[in-house]
């Protein structure tokens, strides 16, 4: 959201935000006319909330139809009075009523798809330990047979009659366009029944006026990334122990000790691999400038993830699942490697490949930061992102 204000402002358009509530927000003269926090300690992560009767209730109202949000929306944009709104997320903080607060000034609203949050209740088309597919032409009350949120049944069944609530009210189906960073985030919606003529594929940007790419290394292989099992770390771990010895050090950065699936990993690999807690982006940065390669080994279906552009800025090669966006992010002996996911054997080969050619890794890394300078500049996604403004005022 910070970048993408940035990049209107240095055009000069002007920007009004419209958050939640929070002491953790940035300091903004718009606050006040914000949507309230839904818990009282203002914990920004479900796990993190204090389950009161207030913040169930507030949860549930988000969930459905949030009277505050109608209002709230249709207040601010009446004192600002902008051409058009641009959401990056309202569900679960917010609620589909702010889209429903816009629209009833006659606004345009835009929508970018950060995930399949629409189409799924789960929001990943992930179960267990694969993709699922089962809500996108069938009942969302396939999550609530499967226990998807939070492995729980009531849960689950507040989402899918939540979502079920929203496709009869129609509150998405107001939204003038969808913006998404992936051409298969879009596949999937249509099969889910939106028209594809609301659909508008317009690539993340990433700025490397100041990142300096590095094609020389210090002899490790990286991953950086959330420690939770749709992102694959495991199917990673275990493919890096079936590499014979000798070989380079792998390095896991992350949030450490959040999950028990993070707490079982450490423990398990700790003596093979070097784990290091998230770190600020300065040193992070120093951390992919200075790898052999990224790993990226999703087993659900990755909406573009910031991790593979940060890789490329950095001029290195990414070896990542074959599947969802990867797919057309990463060109296979071009930027980088593809095995198929959640394969560890596949991966295992991959690995083993890229170590044993480093020189052409290196070769991959240059085309890597070529690639993603000429097609995920601010530029280019500024032009783009206009060119559907104007479209839709």
């Amino acid at each position: 959201m910070f970048a993408i204000k940035e990049l209107f402002e240095s055009n000069s358009i002007r920007v009004f935000p419209f958050s939640v509530k929070s002491k953790k927000n940035l300091p903004n003269k718009w606050k006040k006319y914000f949507i309230s926090s839904v818990t009282s300690d203002n914990a920004v992560y479900f796990h993190e909330y204090r389950k009161d009767f207030k913040t169930v209730v507030k949860i549930l109202d988000r969930t459905f139809y949030s009277p505050e949000g109608f209002v709230k929306a249709r207040r601010f944009a009446g004192i600002v009075k902008p051409d058009l709104v641009y959401s990056l997320h309202f569900l679960n903080k917010m609620s589909p009523s702010i889209i429903d607060g816009f629209k009833s000034l006659g606004l345009p609203v835009v929508v970018r798809l950060s995930d399949f949050g629409i189409i799924c209740p789960q929001a990943h088309l992930f179960h267990g330990d694969s993709t699922c597919e089962k809500c996108i032409n069938g009942s969302f009350f396939n999550a609530v047979r499967q226990r998807c949120i939070k492995n729980s049944t009531v849960g689950s069944l507040v989402k899918a009659l939540a979502w079920t609530f929203h496709k009869f009210t129609g509150s998405i189906s107001r939204v003038d366009a969808f913006v998404s960073p992936s051409w298969f985030t879009i596949q999937k919606y249509v099969e889910a029944g939106y028209p594809k003529e609301r659909f508008y594929h317009i690539p993340t940007f990433m700025d490397v006026a100041n990142i300096t790419p590095q094609y020389s290394n210090n002899g490790y292989i990286l991953y950086f990334g959330r420690l939770v099992k749709e992102k694959g770390v495991h199917v990673l771990l275990e493919a890096y122990r079936k590499i014979p010895r000798p070989k380079p050090k792998l390095v896991v950065i992350g949030i450490i000790y959040r999950s028990d699936y993070s707490k079982k990993l450490v423990k398990q690999y700790s003596g093979e691999v070097t784990f290091l807690n998230f770190m600020p982006k300065d040193q992070l940065g120093q951390y992919i400038r200075h790898a052999m390669f990224v790993v990226v080994p999703s087993i659900w279906y990755d909406n573009l993830p910031n991790v593979v552009l940060e890789a490329y800025a950095y001029g290195k090669g990414v070896i990542a699942s074959r599947h969802g966006s990867f797919t057309d992010l990463v060109q296979e002996l071009q930027s980088g490697l593809l095995f198929k996911p959640g394969n560890v054997d596949d991966l295992s080969e991959k690995l083993t490949w890229a170590i044993d050619h480093s020189d052409r890794m290196i070769e991959m890394g240059k085309y890597a930061r070529e690639y993603v300078e000429k097609y995920h500049s601010p530029e280019k996604h500024y032009e783009k992102l206009m060119g559907l403004f104007r479209t839709v005022t």
